[in-house]
């Protein structure tokens, strides 16, 4: 079980929903430890009917318009594509979320 944090966007061009998740990493000093800031970066996400239904019915509004979020548990993998034209990529199948609360831990 992983815990992540899932947005989502409506692509106008393309006329669906766009899902991201934001991954952080904290930065370690020399010795190792925490730093209290972090690394972080973006992989495009895709998911199962099931868990669209549920990041559907529990996601919450960002401070930018149009963007949603849902913080959960999820099981999923890594999948590579080959679209026809562009290059190759990874991007994460969630095949299924559970919603968890803010203050619960979500990185």
């Amino acid at each position: 079980m992983q815990y992540i944090r899932i947005f989502r966007k409506k692509d106008d061009e393309e006329e669906f929903f766009r899902y991201w998740a934001s991954i952080a990493t904290e930065k370690l000093d020399k010795d190792g430890k925490g730093t209290g800031k972090y690394h972080r970066a973006n992989i495009p996400v895709r998911m199962s009917k099931d868990a669209v239904k549920v990041f559907e019915d529990n996601m919450s509004k960002t401070k930018t318009k149009g963007i949603k979020q849902l913080n959960g548990k999820i099981e999923g993998w890594l999948k590579a594509f080959e679209p026809e034209e562009g290059n190759p990529y990874v991007y994460l199948f969630v095949n299924s979320i559970e919603p968890i609360q803010d203050d619960e831990e979500d990185d």
